[in-house]
């Protein structure tokens, strides 16, 4: 119902609501109704009948909402009722998740979606921003940010209390933490304190816009003054800048370099990959036979006719390769027999002998013997006459009689005369399919398969995630960390020996 970028601060997000928001509001049933529930409306013009769900009926309320990583509670006559207000009023009424602070819309009333805009507009003028220093204490910020509107004075003490068991006391100590902990301190914040510790979290939002010394400051160690190019001025020119540029700025101070890392991964959760440069790669390593097979099958041609893809040779050719291991002999991390997965899942199938060892990965959990197979995709004129290069290597394996929990990696390769495809995603129904190997991976051993996709059509690095990471990795910054990291020159961003 709304973008991601929507919900302030982004990474409470994913802990402050029950799970992901995944149920439907409450609905009252009957028609002409007055009570607080949503109600269900029926329209019929020109006789089509329309169903919406009407929110309007909700009783109107002051709402606490982010101004330019501030936050501010508005009145319920201040306030001017949009889609946004609306969707957050339901969520609150409802109580789909404990709590909820939407942002301001920046251009307020003159806003040119009006009513139907998902932020909340309101009679109030933008106030200044005014970045806190490390050394802050959070009860003594929370003090000016009017807190105490939500919390007693002796509800105030325990939570404050709570955060100090946490090691979490001032506006650095909250500013320090990374993505991965502030989630785990999320998740251990009792329900009743979750609007206040949304409150907080304001502090670790940054808008573009934002001077970046102001948010420099609010780090520990940093020290003013900090001299920076007139290039690098907001938060939104320092997420512009690679990594390799960022540390090429002669004037950055190190406390304030490290402060800038922390910035730029709020905004780039999703934004860091592991890389393999292939040049420093010897030639019999795993990765190399993986890409002398890759080029071998698909960029000489020996196993890819055009034939199956219309007879076009300018058609994207997209090669897979999927290595398995011996599932009757791995015990590496096994915990089906724990969790009676599968008692009888012996499988004695006959390995395919052409099939050769390949070898391992550097650091994988599983140190069996990997086998592989090959497929590519094929595109014929007829309906549903289509298939991708990974549920072709998946069929191959279902023909070996290997079970699914016997992948361990993924490749994906993409030839294309007309342009520079690489590095792919597996489309929607492959990644739902790899997914549900994937689980079965998880129940027998606890761990899960990897997806490497090619840097270019000559490869130079492949890059690599879990298979269970896809979803959430496919997006903007994946196209930023390609075009701005993965094909710089020489560059050693992201590599991990």
């Amino acid at each position: 119902m709304c973008k991601k970028s929507d919900l302030t601060p982004p990474p409470v997000k994913y802990t402050l609501t029950a799970k992901k928001l995944n149920r439907c509001f409450f609905v009252c049933e009957k028609m002409n109704c007055f009570c607080e529930r949503p109600h269900i409306q029926v329209r019929n013009p020109q006789g089509n009948v329309f169903w919406h769900i009407r929110l309007d009926t909700l009783k109107h309320t002051s709402i606490l909402v982010s101004d330019s990583n501030q936050n501010r509670r508005i009145a319920a006559l201040d306030v001017v009722p949009t889609a946004g207000y609306y969707f957050a009023l339901g969520l609150m009424c409802t109580g789909a998740v404990p709590a909820v602070v939407p942002t301001l819309c920046r251009f307020n009333h003159t806003c040119r979606n009006g009513a139907l805009c998902l932020y909340i507009h309101a009679n109030v003028s933008h106030g200044p921003v005014h970045r806190e220093t490390a050394d802050v204490l959070l009860s003594e910020w929370a003090a000016k940010a009017r807190l105490s509107d939500l919390l007693g004075l002796d509800d105030q003490e325990n939570f404050f209390s709570f955060l100090d068991e946490e090691g979490i006391a001032t506006v650095g100590d909250l500013q320090v933490l990374g993505v991965n902990a502030y989630e785990a301190l999320a998740k251990r914040i009792p329900q009743h304190w979750a609007t206040a510790f949304l409150v907080l979290s304001l502090l670790r939002t940054f808008d573009h816009k934002c001077p970046l010394t102001d948010a420099l400051v609010s780090f520990p160690r940093v020290q003013l003054p900090i001299f920076l190019p007139p290039t690098l001025q907001r938060v939104g020119d320092l997420l512009a800048l690679s990594r390799k540029e960022l540390y090429d700025v002669p004037s950055i101070p190190p406390h304030a370099l490290d402060a800038c890392e922390l910035i730029r991964s709020r905004f780039k959760t999703d934004g860091e990959y592991c890389v393999v440069n292939l040049s420093k790669e010897p030639p019999e390593s795993f990765f190399s036979r993986v890409t002398n097979i890759i080029k071998s099958f698909s960029v000489e041609g020996r196993n890819a006719h055009c034939s199956w893809r219309k007879n076009d040779p300018t058609r994207p050719l997209v090669t897979s390769v999927f290595t398995y291991v011996d599932v009757n002999t791995c015990r590496c991390g096994d915990v089906s027999r724990v969790l009676n997965v599968d008692d009888d899942a012996s499988v004695r199938a006959e390995l395919d002998p052409v099939t050769e060892n390949i070898g391992l990965p550097p650091r994988v959990w599983c140190t069996c013997a990997r086998h592989y197979v090959v497929a590519v995709n094929y595109e014929l004129s007829t309906p549903s006459g289509s298939r991708c290069s990974e549920q072709n290597a998946m069929g191959k394996l279902a023909s070996l009689g290997v079970p699914t929990w016997s992948v361990r990696e993924v490749f994906v390769y993409g030839l294309n005369p007309k342009k520079e495809s690489n590095p792919l995603f597996p489309c929607g129904v492959c990644e739902n399919m790899l997914q549900k190997v994937n689980s079965d991976i998880s129940k027998h051993y606890g761990n899960e398969a990897t997806l490497f996709m090619f840097d270019a059509t000559k490869p130079h690095k492949v890059v690599y995630l879990p298979v269970a990471e896809i979803s959430n990795r496919h997006g903007l910054n994946f196209k930023t960390f390609v075009a701005h990291d993965l094909r710089t020159p020489d560059s050693t961003l992201h590599l991990k020996p």
